[in-house]
């Protein structure tokens, strides 16, 4: 039997911050049109996705939980924190704009994080840098 690796496709399943933030979204801003969830784009390094994207807007939302854990974990950890710089930066030279919120924002101060999503949504588009940037312009 020769052995060969099989790749899995596995949908990932919101956590309880994703849960949380729709939720919020949906009490306090119904009218903020649903956005898609866990938005893949192509990331020259590998493949990334935002947690919540408003994909006509080139807006997203990205929630970290664990922030505050006195263990390493994807968010807080070394690797995890230069991944998440990694990420955002390609998000905004690519043209997006992205809000970040924590589990305690979420929690501490709902109003705030649903009011800076509508605000974002309200913004004039930007032109993506990164074809100049890739371009050397």
């Amino acid at each position: 039997m020769s052995k060969r690796a099989v790749k899995l496709s596995v949908t990932r399943k919101d956590s309880d911050l994703e849960r949380a933030f729709d939720t919020l979204l949906r009490q306090l801003a119904p009218e903020i049109p649903e956005p898609q969830k866990n938005y893949r784009f192509n990331f020259p390094l590998n493949k990334m996705e935002l947690d919540r994207a408003w994909v006509d807007w080139r807006a997203g939302v990205e929630l970290d939980g664990g922030t505050w854990s006195k263990t390493k974990s994807g968010h807080n950890s070394g690797m995890g924190i230069r991944n998440r710089c990694l990420k955002g930066n390609f998000a905004v030279l690519s043209g997006w704009r992205v809000l970040w919120f924590t589990s305690d924002l979420l929690r501490d101060k709902p109003d705030y994080c649903i009011e800076a999503v509508r605000s974002l949504l309200e913004l004039p588009f930007a032109e993506p840098l990164i074809a100049k940037l890739v371009e050397g312009d």
